[in-house]
């Protein structure tokens, strides 16, 4: 359970590293990570149903460190819940391992688009 929280909570502070070297100016990283993690926040499945979410966003559900917080939550919680029964194929886990590589994944591309974007800046910076 310790790792379902970790990971995600690792995921988006990486996701706030990659905004943090995007931007030039401090005052403008608070406002460029609120537009960043906003579409997580709409599109991880809390606010919007997965089967309401168009078609043209529907990376955005998938690139959602969110949504797999929130699906593993909920299938932690309602499993123990005898009235609804928890389909046996996949099995009622918090989280599969596709799951977890997925949040690795995304963890891996926050941290290189922010390395990149860090490197541009000081390349750019010192000539």
């Amino acid at each position: 359970m310790l790792f379902l929280l970790c990971t995600p909570s690792i995921t988006l502070f990486c996701s706030g590293y990659m905004v943090s070297c995007l931007v030039q100016r401090p005052k403008i990283g608070p406002v460029i990570r609120i537009m960043v993690i906003l579409p997580f926040l709409i599109f991880g499945g809390l606010y919007i149903n997965s089967d309401m979410v168009p078609v043209y966003f529907e990376w955005l559900e998938y690139m959602s460190p969110i949504k797999y917080v929130f699906r593993g939550l909920s299938r932690a919680y309602w499993s123990f819940v005898a009235s609804i029964p928890c389909a046996t194929k996949p099995a009622c886990i918090a989280l599969t391992a596709g799951d977890m590589l997925l949040l690795l994944a995304i963890n891996l591309l926050f941290r290189t688009l922010g390395g990149i974007a860090l490197s541009f800046r000081l390349r750019h910076k010192h000539h």
